[in-house]
């Protein structure tokens, strides 16, 4: 059972093309480890069970449950379609695997913030960040909807549910790279040197 009394998963997308990249970014060896290591060394703490939604070989290393998208091309939305659909529970917490810096103490604050929101993700700014938060099963069949529609934009499939921003703003003046996404080489090569030498 999970710090907060309901069993939650915790689903780390990684079915991403990688394009800018040229590779599978979540597999790429960032300070010693994969990229999505890094995610799941956080998540894995405050969660029941590890779901992976990639479509390329390599994550089944792991040793958690690994799925394709059930629809392809279909971008983030379909990945948490997906990971909704595989779920065994109400409450998933979902995280991009090119969010490195990502930290337990961000995790457990989005866990606990969640209410009753259908959805709960977190904010910079006020910017919402949809690829760092909770969202609920109950969900499911609005984003299979969506999808078979082509709506496939993801912060406004969040607006259209009962959602809460969480403000992250306090966390990320202590960690400047909280919710940074790897999508580039450029990227990469700073996210090395954050590594090596963090603040």
């Amino acid at each position: 059972m999970s710090h907060f009394g309901r069993k939650i998963s915790g689903i780390v997308l990684a079915g991403g093309k990688s394009s800018r990249m040229g590779e599978d970014k979540g597999l790429m060896n960032l300070g010693g480890k994969p990229m999505v290591v890094h995610v799941i060394d956080q998540v894995r703490p405050w969660v029941d069970e590890m779901i992976i939604i990639a479509n390329k070989p390599g994550y089944e290393q792991f040793g958690y449950q690994v799925v394709p998208d059930l629809v392809e091309a279909a971008g983030p939305a379909g990945g948490i379609y997906t990971g909704l659909t595989v779920s065994l529970t109400d409450l998933n917490f979902f995280a991009g695997c090119d969010m490195p810096f990502i930290t337990g103490e961000a995790i457990r604050y989005m866990l606990a913030e969640q209410d009753d929101a259908e959805i709960s993700v977190a904010s910079l700014g006020g910017r919402m960040q949809p690829l760092f938060g909770v969202y609920s099963r109950n969900c499911k069949s609005f984003f299979e909807d969506s999808i078979r529609k082509g709506n496939l934009k993801l912060q406004t499939l969040v607006r259209q549910c009962i959602h809460k921003l969480v403000a992250l703003d306090a966390l990320a003046a202590q960690h400047p790279h909280l919710l940074h996404n790897i999508n580039s080489p450029q990227e990469f090569d700073l996210a090395l040197k954050q590594i090596k030498s963090p603040e």
